[in-house]
């Protein structure tokens, strides 16, 4: 089954994508806030670090992301 690694999956988008794809896919998720979904985890994508280590102790076919980012959250080094 190929997997689906959705960012910001504790949105509304996120987790309505999530419930369309989990059917036919292995589905993932990640987000800065608390999910209790299986293969679901919070991750902060602006620690690129944090960010980083996810990515390389996972694989994924497919990435979408869905997160959007208020001005008091940017970080001009990304």
């Amino acid at each position: 089954m190929r997997k689906v690694l959705i960012i910001g999956a504790s949105g509304f988008i996120g987790k309505e994508l999530h419930q369309s794809l989990k059917s036919s896919f292995e589905v993932y998720g990640i987000s800065k806030s608390k999910i209790d979904t299986t293969n679901f985890e919070q991750i902060n994508i602006l620690d690129r670090d944090e960010f980083k280590r996810y990515m390389e102790k996972n694989s994924f076919d497919i990435a979408v992301s869905y997160t959007h980012l208020r001005a008091h959250e940017t970080r001009h080094d990304l």
